[in-house]
């Protein structure tokens, strides 16, 4: 016995890493050791509060 369904479904984005992926980035930064642990903290606290007021 076997079923099939069809399911539609949309990606919407990621709005949490930021315009122009920045926390991507900076999180790729650094792995590569080009930025530190803070600068990486910087950037996500910046997208948070941009994501925030956004919505």
């Amino acid at each position: 016995m076997s079923t099939s369904s069809n399911i539609t479904t949309h990606t919407l984005g990621f709005p949490r890493i930021g315009e122009r992926r920045a926390l991507k980035w900076a999180l790729e930064s650094h792995w590569r050791g080009e930025s530190s642990a803070q600068a990486l903290q910087a950037t996500a606290k910046s997208v948070r509060a941009q994501t925030f007021h956004a919505h």
